[in-house]
Formats: C-alpha cells, structure tokens, sequence
C-alpha cells in the first residue's frame, strides 16, 4: 500500500514538474460563475531572495485563506471526516504562518503586490463556499484547488531556492498536499457514488 502511494505521490510531483516547464503555471480553476487565477506562474526564474520573498509572502496569505475556509466550515460540518480535515488545516497551517512570518522578517521585506493578489484568490474561495448550497463538498473540493496552488507554488522553491529551511518547506508542502488531495478525491469519488 505505502508502494502505491510513494508512487503516486512521485507521479502527481511529475505532472506539476511538467505542467510549470510547458507554461502551464496559470492554472485556472472555474468554480459556478466565477474563475480563479492562480497567479503562481509569476514565480518562474526569480532569482534567490527575492523568491523567497515571493514565496512567503503569497503562501503566509494563502495559507491565512486556508485557515479562514476551515474556520467557516466547522460549525456546519455534519461529516467527521470535513471536520478533522478543517481542524487539521487550522493547527498545521497557522503552525506553518508563524513560521513563515518570522523567516520573513530576515529578508526585511514583504512582497505585497504578491500578498495582495493572493489575498484576493483566497477572499473568492470563501466566497464560493459561503455560497455553496452543500458546504461540505465545496470546501472539500476547493481546497482540492486550494491545494494544487500550494504546490504549484512550492515547486519553484524546490527548483530553484537556495535556502533550506524553505527547501523543507517547500518539500512538506508538496508531500502533505498532494497526500491530502488524494484522500480528498477519495472522498468526493465515495460522495458522487451514493
């Protein structure tokens, strides 16, 4: 089982590595009426610090994004398994915030035309949930989303950074998503069945 799922995981890394070098890193995601453009291709070929500034300064906002659909979702999760996901999402992402925010200061900057935008992709996702008639499997299926732009924005720094505590950063990122899409799509596959 672990062989399936190491494979899997090398397999989705190999199809984001794939998707950024063709240009791909636009990814666009169209939830109802309304698109989100993950504006993480702007991060391609940036050189070291100010990488890492981008980096952070567009993860710490999606990652406060992240934690605000959870904290939403909570009170009208009825699933146990929506509820330990949201919960799981606060406590490793806020952990995740304080730490970036603080690894931040080092460079004395903040990218806040990234953070901005960033900010903006999140505030459209809560949108989307607050108005999604099953809250439930929308918030599932947006951090489906939510999720794949984590990635495709920690892929840069596993290419290019040179700084290895984001290095570790970025690899945990890549490997907790990615595993936490699969259980994800587990789930939304086990709801359309019934």
């Amino acid at each position: 089982m672990m062989k399936i799922k190491n494979k899997f995981i090398s397999l989705l890394l190999s199809i984001f590595l794939v998707f950024l070098l063709i240009g791909g890193a636009f990814a666009q995601t169209n939830h109802g009426d309304e698109e989100m453009e993950h504006g993480t291709g702007m991060m391609v070929n940036i050189p070291g610090e100010e990488l890492n500034v981008k980096f952070l300064s567009m993860m710490i906002a999606h990652h406060e994004g992240a934690v605000e659909m959870s904290q939403y979702v909570i009170p009208l999760a009825k699933d146990p398994q929506v509820l330990s996901w949201a919960e799981s999402i606060i406590n490793n992402q806020k952990e995740e915030i304080a730490l970036m925010k603080s690894w931040i200061t080092e460079w004395v900057a903040n990218d806040t035309s990234a953070q901005t935008t960033m900010a903006h992709e999140m505030e459209t996702m809560l949108k989307l949930l607050q108005e999604a008639t099953n809250p439930e499997r929308a918030f599932v299926e947006l951090m489906v989303d939510h999720h794949l732009s984590a990635i495709e924005m920690a892929i840069p720094i596993l290419m290019q950074g040179e700084d290895p505590k984001l290095l570790n950063l970025a690899r945990d990122i890549i490997a907790t998503q990615t595993e936490e899409i699969y259980q994800f799509r587990l789930w939304l596959i086990k709801l359309n069945n019934y």
